[in-house]
């Protein structure tokens, strides 16, 4: 995971929830931050999915909670696609 695929994993979090990116942590999840409800939280995964042309499937959906979680799932997809693809 590098720093530039966080910052901008964050960016795309940030502007979905219309906060701040100093307000997110690694661990920043929707108990800590009150913008971050059910609905958000899935335009936050459809939007991270379509930023970077990846497909979560259902299985990682139910993981991704965290902006960590997302971060390195993002880097994972994203360092198979490159290598299967």
């Amino acid at each position: 995971m590098t720093k530039q695929l966080e910052i901008l994993v964050c960016n795309l979090i940030a502007d979905t929830l219309e906060i701040e990116i100093e307000e997110l942590t690694g661990t920043s999840s929707p108990d800590d931050i009150d913008e971050w409800d059910s609905v958000k939280h899935v335009e936050i995964l459809l939007a991270v999915e379509e930023e970077f042309l990846i497909k979560f499937t259902e299985e990682k959906l139910v993981s991704l909670w965290t902006v960590d979680s997302i971060v390195e799932s993002v880097g994972q997809e994203r360092a198979t696609k490159h290598i299967s693809g």
